[in-house]
């Protein structure tokens, strides 16, 4: 019978002690990190009758939309890219471009001169404040960054683990606890620069959508860049 070894934090089980160490190691620092384990998208969202017509319109070409209070789907990317992000200088933006590769994760357009966006959420197209969802970002990012570092535990050494996992929390919490007064300024340009390129970049049913009711004012002659 071959032996399982088991963390004594979270009970997770592993075939090769080697494997736990490295869990191990990722276990002590998320343990110890500020981030809500359960946060959930606050409820800050508002919707209309307009939005449910809307919705009802649309419903059967955005059914294969991952609504905004789940997990991404991450399906898409190989090891080999979960890799490349946690070696990645700037690991949030390019996690986050790589991740919004897969179109069922563009479930949002974001309105940025009325500091709102469209979301979404549990089968209804909703407006969320955009700051809320800035917040609720960078929560996900956090959380699937950690368990890309989890899912490459029998991959990768330790320590691109541990340095990717480093980087994480502590750009994670500069930006949760504004340490630097131009750290939520930034991270907000740059996840609506990654979006509107995005969005650029194919014609998807939720930009279309908000568009076409004119819900967000087109911009011709505005380039979208990171």
């Amino acid at each position: 019978m071959d032996n399982i070894y088991q963390c004594t934090k979270c009970n997770k089980k592993y075939k090769k002690k080697g494997f736990l160490d490295k869990h191990y190691k990722l276990c002590c620092i998320t343990e110890n990190d500020n981030i809500k384990k359960n946060e959930e998208l606050p409820e800050d969202y508002s919707n209309n009758e307009e939005f449910i017509k809307i919705t009802n319109e649309y419903k059967n070409k955005m059914v294969n939309l991952t609504s905004y209070h789940q997990k991404w789907n991450t399906f898409h990317l190989s090891i080999n890219d979960k890799i490349e992000i946690l070696k990645n200088k700037y690991i949030f933006t390019f996690a986050l471009e790589r991740i919004l590769d897969n179109d069922e994760n563009l479930n949002v357009k974001i309105d940025d001169e009325n500091n709102r966006c469209f979301v979404y959420l549990s089968k209804l197209l909703v407006i969320v404040k955009l700051d809320s969802f800035i917040d609720f970002t960078m929560v996900k990012l956090y959380k699937h960054i950690c368990t890309f570092c989890e899912e490459l535990i029998e991959n990768v050494d330790n320590e691109i683990l541990i340095n990717a996992l480093d980087r994480t929390i502590v750009k994670f919490n500069m930006y949760k606890l504004n340490i630097d007064d131009k750290v939520k300024d930034d991270v907000k340009k740059y996840i609506i620069e990654i979006y509107n390129n995005k969005y650029i970049q194919s014609h998807h049913i939720i930009n279309n959508v908000v568009l076409s009711h004119g819900l967000v004012k087109k911009n011709e002659n505005k380039e979208e860049t990171i």
